[in-house]
């Protein structure tokens, strides 16, 4: 009798220790962006047959306090992407948007000092989608507004870009495609003094997570 009680016993204690299980959530998709300026400066080459290096100190990126709008804690950073060099140097300043991949495709966008360098390819993103490759801009690509003055008195200017506008992203990206990743580029001679770097409207105005 003993042995005929004992499965059903043990299938309701496996059943009990099951339900009193801790469980984990999924991490949601882009739940954390954070915005990482970088350098790139390509060897001979690197930007076609016969091209020279690019300038090592040509570029420089970096968040930068006080030189954005007003944000929490007064510390106002503006993310500083500078190229000295000229325009055909191989070499670029950027910052990659960690934690889209996933995201739907829908809308990037970032404010800008209205002194900023603004051009038809810089800034600009470049990004990767489930779909292939996309520029998208450049900066006069964009459609500007006001976004408000910072505490030194300069005043910003915004601009978003839809992912599917074929004027503004060269192709347009497919309806229904994912981000796999997203970069800011200044690869034109200039300097571009950039604020609330935008994806699908969230806004990331500083360097930690948003």
């Amino acid at each position: 009798m003993f042995r005929g009680m004992l499965r059903p016993t043990v299938i309701a204690l496996t059943l009990l220790a099951l339900s009193a299980a801790p469980t984990f959530a999924a991490k949601p998709v882009g739940a954390k962006l954070q915005v990482k300026p970088g350098t790139y400066v390509g060897a001979a080459e690197a930007c076609g047959p016969g091209t020279p290096a690019g300038t090592r100190g040509g570029v420089k990126a970096a968040w930068r306090t006080h030189k954005g709008l007003p944000d929490s804690g007064r510390s106002d950073h503006a993310l500083v992407l500078v190229k000295r060099v000229a325009t055909t140097d191989c070499s670029s300043a950027f910052a990659r948007v960690r934690g889209v991949r996933g995201l739907p495709a829908l809308t990037l966008g970032f404010d800008y000092r209205e002194d900023s360098y603004c051009g038809a390819g810089s800034a600009r993103f470049n990004v990767q989608a489930s779909d292939g490759f996309h520029f998208v801009g450049g900066c006069s690509n964009g459609i500007p507004v006001a976004a408000g003055t910072d505490r030194r008195g300069n005043d910003w200017l915004r601009v978003t870009f839809d992912l599917t506008d074929p004027t503004v992203a060269f192709p347009p990206v497919a309806a229904g495609a994912t981000l796999v990743s997203v970069s800011i580029l200044q690869d034109e001679q200039g300097t571009s003094i950039l604020d609330n770097i935008s994806v699908n409207g969230k806004r990331i105005g500083k360097p930690g997570h948003r």
